[in-house]
């Protein structure tokens, strides 16, 4: 959290001011992933902790700088670890999801420093449960580069962790969207496709019949495509619902259907306050 940050600027004014006197450690120039004042490690083993940092950094985003001194004097480990971050600078920009592994080697001490944005993933109870139950047991029995590289092994699979666990937000909401304009479009087809279809059959079939296998048409197509649409996202509500009008369309085509027979031919129905646009045609025999 910030505030955790600031309390520690504070507390570094604090034992800045104590420290005027002295003076403070220099921070080593940032030119590798791993820099080891110490000369701790040999070629092979740096070699082999920057490619897999390099990789780690291309591959999946994640951003480690390794840093070993001798001590931090006359800083404590904390404050110096923080000078460090704030200089070198790990994690991409307003993401803080950077981390600095430092060890001070004469002082027996280490110190995994952890960007915001990975406060989630590395809790501080969590960094230390890395250090001192992957880290220094290789460190006592003077096996650095077994213990780094423990270290950077259990922080990337947290990192990892944390990182598959969040669902791709961004990636569904544009599916989602692109699914609702398709399935809307497809909807709207149907309607205007149910009414053409309806006419056709009527000037074909004769009115009884055209209505019945125009209702029953739109009637089971509709439904079967609501159906398909449950799940589909916030319109699902939508095409249920036209389903449900058009179920009762398809009603309404049976009863006038069972109506006119019982009647033969005549039904007296009150008008359901339909609009008219002048469309139609007159024939004559």
């Amino acid at each position: 959290m910030k505030s955790k940050f600031y309390l520690s600027l504070i507390l570094l004014a604090f034992a800045s001011a104590g420290l005027r006197a002295q003076t403070l450690k220099e921070i080593p120039e940032l030119k590798t992933r791993v820099v080891d004042q110490t000369g701790t490690l040999n070629e092979s083993e740096r070699s082999t902790l920057e490619e897999r940092l390099m990789r780690a950094e291309t591959e999946q985003g994640i951003q480690i700088f390794i840093l070993i001194v001798d001590d931090t004097a006359p800083e404590a480990i904390e404050a110096y670890s923080i000078r460090v971050a704030e200089a070198w600078k790990p994690g991409q920009k307003k993401k803080d999801d950077g981390v600095l592994f430092l060890i001070s080697k004469n002082n027996h001490t280490a110190r995994i420093e952890v960007g915001y944005g990975l406060e989630g993933a590395i809790p501080d109870v969590v960094a230390k449960r890395i250090l001192d139950e992957q880290v220094f047991p290789s460190f006592k029995e003077e096996k650095y580069f077994n213990g780094i590289d423990a270290g950077v092994t259990s922080i990337l699979e947290r990192i990892l962790a944390e990182q598959s666990a969040e669902p791709p937000q961004e990636a569904t909401v544009s599916t989602q969207r692109v699914s609702d304009k398709v399935l809307i479009i497809t909807y709207l087809c149907i309607l205007v496709g149910g009414y053409i279809l309806r006419f056709i059959l009527d000037a074909i079939l004769g009115d009884l019949l055209g209505h019945f296998v125009g209702g029953l048409s739109g009637g089971v197509i509709a439904f079967g495509f609501s159906l398909y649409a449950l799940g589909e996202g916030f319109l699902s509500a939508v095409y249920v619902g036209g389903a449900f009008f058009l179920a009762i369309a398809l009603g309404l085509s049976l009863l006038w259907i069972i109506l006119s027979i019982a009647t033969g031919g005549k039904v007296n129905i009150s008008g359901g306050g339909g609009s008219f646009g002048g469309g139609g045609a007159s024939s004559r025999w």
